[in-house]
């Protein structure tokens, strides 16, 4: 502590609690936890079960822990064309 702040009542600022809440990740951080390309992030991220994004300002975010939700029911995707029924 600076010498010339004691005796003057001065505390220092108490650390921010951390939030329960998810942070928002964007497309770049969509991919680097996938582990794909953001073009392929960008195609995950127009399928169905997909976690819908929120908008902030003119971009899209998305709740990580719904991410890696998704990440884990559904990749890796099975490679090849689909059998004949």
């Amino acid at each position: 502590m600076n010498a010339s702040l004691r005796g003057h009542g001065f505390q220092p600022t108490p650390p921010v609690p951390s939030r329960d809440v998810s942070p928002d990740i964007g497309l770049t951080e969509v991919a680097q936890l996938l582990k794909v390309s953001k073009s392929a992030a960008t195609k995950y991220a127009r399928r169905e079960d997909f976690p819908k994004p929120r908008h902030l300002a003119r971009m899209r975010v998305w709740d990580r822990d719904a991410v890696l939700a998704w990440k884990k029911r559904t990749l890796p995707l099975r490679q090849g064309r689909p059998r004949k029924a």
